[in-house]
């Protein structure tokens, strides 16, 4: 949700965040695990406004336990949000490794579903380029930001924290 309240900004104005929106692509990691009703939120307001700008939606999982990813949907006129990939979050991961959902501390399952997703369609597709990365941490996530900053392993990447520099 965080990262969808930036992105419906954007699209609002796209030139006040410094933003091309043929160069962008959004990405949604699917984990499997979200709220009904934020897949229907997202189809009734984030994808009208995607399909009205022709901006890019990958919508991405893991294809298995390892890091192989599977690209779901790659439209600039996408008319769903995919629910689920090959191998969900809650079904797959959670069950495999006999663990249950973290609510703090780093947030592995996180990285295994969407941070590792992300980053194998970022190399994939943007190469040795450089780009900005905009990540949706609210305001009171700064330690979060820092670790993402920390660990980021592409020196090419300049990751972006729009939400907390916005106090939101």
């Amino acid at each position: 949700m965080d990262s969808t309240a930036f992105l419906v900004k954007m699209l609002e104005d796209p030139a006040a965040h410094g933003v091309n929106l043929a160069h962008t692509m959004v990405i949604h990691q699917i984990t499997g695990s979200e709220l009904p009703k934020t897949y229907a939120h997202a189809e009734q307001y984030v994808l009208p406004l995607l399909r009205e700008n022709r901006v890019r939606l990958v919508q991405v999982a893991r294809a298995s336990r390892a890091l192989e990813i599977a690209v779901m949907d790659d439209s600039r006129e996408p008319e769903r949000i995919v629910r689920r990939g090959p191998w969900s979050l809650e079904e797959d991961e959670y069950e495999a490794n006999g663990t249950v959902p973290q609510q703090g501390g780093i947030r592995l399952c996180s990285l295994h579903a969407k941070g590792e997703v992300g980053d194998a369609l970022i190399a994939q597709e943007i190469g040795d380029r450089p780009f900005r990365q905009v990540m949706g941490f609210n305001a009171d996530e700064v330690p979060r930001s820092l670790r993402d900053r920390g660990a980021s392993k592409n020196p090419l990447r300049q990751g972006l924290y729009p939400l907390i520099e916005w106090g939101w």
